[in-house]
């Protein structure tokens, strides 16, 4: 069953007060360094808490707090009963050397730091204006910001990673470079002291900014060499190597730091929980996204060498043959011509994660099949929003240009498959092979593997589109008491490891009695109730066959 025959049924049961797996349907609740290439290459290091002992301590003066850590004093400020500090450095700036390189700890600083502004966000595409696109941001970006209430002790951590613009893709511009984590976007945007606010449960809130685009995606054999690919995820990763050590002063209790993402980020997420490396969290949120979604090579394969060429091609250090000193040319170069490189090759060589044999030591569907070390997961599914005036088009994009792809995804999302006024429409086609490509497919692949490996999985499903800054700021949502009820649910997870609570709501995990269930919410209808994924292995097939074309 795909998501059109899931909302006709929707339709149909709420109009007769039941749910789809006949459970009563129920009111929502209300929830400038040396450019000079190093001889051998810095290796990521795993690490966990225990390499670095806490120390450091939080005080309040008023309006002021003052953090003392053991490499920088930080000066944050105190509004409305929420601790905040902004702009903390996590990593040395990855300018110079440490450009195409994994970040590394921030040198110590004598004298206090204001900590009251946001730091810069990294390098990225902001908008097209009258002369083309306009780049904002700064190679020193390696930055965190925390938000705590007033004399938090010992309470839960919520890690937000940002995912990218937001914009819906449409025919023209839908492929899978839209799942691709880490092109645009800031951490700076996220209000964690609104969230704490409107909140039921105390927490502690973290929002990190890591490298973009090129600057943290380009991969290839020549940066596979210097251990220099997946730099997003591994800045992201350094973060939390930072939480792990620091955040207690700020009240936070790093064994209990729940990651979570959206979109683009989810799929990051889902790489931190397949990778081999110890997890620097206990329980993670995925919404709308997960390892499986996006396409994945080998940093050695044909692919990703074609796109490091193409963007060195795009430079002027094309003329050097050897990789060491094309690596020390791109380190030599002005940020405007990273930007104006990546802006000429992205369209034919969108940037991927790479299996690297660290971070990613294999595919992330390999990993699955045995998850080590799996941990509490709520994750989310969200329809997608996008639009299809042209449903062929679409397909055809989706499909890479493969015919007998395209003409099987027609096939399986035809416009009116029940001819029925509601779905006869080519967005709502389009919004369900797009839901289960990017979303759901992923989400059923992670929540099987980790159900079965022991974990404890909640599954959601929101049937429309959902304004995700809502659930930041619930005041200025949107979705009406949808975005409270999601984030309310979020609290929940990463206080007990569980969503329960939600006006008496008992969530039953997935997997336990097959495969389900999953809670359904639909704030237009006011109304919730379970589904079972057992009957999408046909549609999740093809949609493997698609990210993978």
């Amino acid at each position: 069953m795909h998501l059109t025959t899931l909302l006709a049924k929707l339709i149909l049961v709420r109009s007769l007060g039941y749910a789809s797996a006949g459970t009563p349907a129920a009111s929502l609740p209300t929830v400038d360094a040396s450019t000079a290439a190093p001889e051998t290459a810095p290796s990521p290091i795993p690490g966990n808490s225990s390499d670095h002992p806490v120390s450091g301590n939080l005080t309040i003066n008023g309006a002021i707090a003052t953090a003392s850590l053991d490499y920088v004093t930080l000066l944050g400020a105190v509004s409305d009963g929420i601790v905040s500090f902004k702009g903390i450095r996590y990593a040395e700036a990855p300018t110079g050397a440490h450009r195409f390189a994994p970040p590394m700890d921030p040198t110590s600083e004598s004298a206090p730091v204001n900590a009251t502004e946001f730091g810069n966000v990294c390098p990225q595409i902001s908008a097209t204006g009258i002369n083309g696109s306009v780049s904002i941001g700064d190679e020193d970006c390696l930055f965190l910001n925390i938000y705590a209430p007033v004399n938090a002790s010992g309470l839960p951590v919520m890690l937000w990673i940002h995912a990218g613009d937001g914009t819906h893709p449409t025919a023209a511009s839908h492929d899978l470079t839209a799942s691709t984590p880490g092109t645009s976007g800031s951490g700076n945007s996220f209000d964690g002291a609104a969230f704490i606010s409107a909140g039921t449960a105390p927490l502690v809130v973290v929002t990190i900014n890591y490298r973009l685009g090129a600057l943290g995606w380009l991969s290839g054999p020549s940066l596979a060499l210097m251990n220099a690919t997946n730099l997003g995820l591994l800045d992201q990763r350094h973060a939390m190597q930072w939480v792990q050590t620091h955040i207690a002063v700020f009240g936070g209790d790093a064994s209990k730091v729940t990651l979570v993402g959206h979109e683009h980020a989810a799929v990051a997420v889902g790489y931190h929980l397949v990778s081999p490396y110890p997890k620097l969290f206990a329980a993670a949120v995925l919404e709308s996204g997960g390892p499986t979604t996006a396409k994945v090579v080998s940093a050695a394969s044909p692919a990703a060498k074609d796109q490091y060429d193409s963007f060195l091609n795009a430079t002027e250090c094309r003329y050097h043959r050897t990789a060491s000193f094309q690596i020390h040319c791109l380190r030599s170069l002005p940020l405007a011509a990273l930007v104006q490189a990546q802006q000429a090759i992205q369209p034919t060589a969108p940037f991927y994660a790479s299996i690297d044999g660290t971070f990613l030591a294999t595919a992330p569907s390999t990993a699955l099949a045995a998850p080590e070390a799996p941990v509490p997961l709520l994750i989310g599914t969200t329809a997608s929003a996008v639009s299809a005036p042209d449903l062929p088009a679409l397909f055809a994009t989706m499909a890479s240009n493969n015919t007998e792809l395209a003409a099987e995804l027609a096939t399986m999302y035809p416009a009116a498959p029940y001819g029925n006024s509601y779905i006869a429409s080519p967005d709502t086609a389009a919004q369900a092979a797009h839901t289960d490509l990017m979303s759901l497919c992923p989400a059923i692949a992670l929540s099987r593997a980790y159900a079965a490996a022991g974990a404890n999985v909640y599954r959601y499903l929101v049937v429309r589109a959902l304004d995700l800054s809502g659930i930041w700021n619930p005041a200025e949502s949107t979705s009406g008491t949808l975005a409270t009820t999601i984030a309310t649910y979020w609290m929940n997870f990463a206080r007990d490891g569980n969503p329960d609570g939600v006006n008496g709501t008992v969530w039953p995990a997935y997997g336990k009695t097959g495969y389900g269930p999953v809670l359904v919410l639909d704030a237009a209808k006011n109304s919730s109730g379970y589904w079972y994924d057992d009957d999408k292995d046909v549609y999740c097939g093809l949609m493997e066959r698609v990210r993978d074309n």
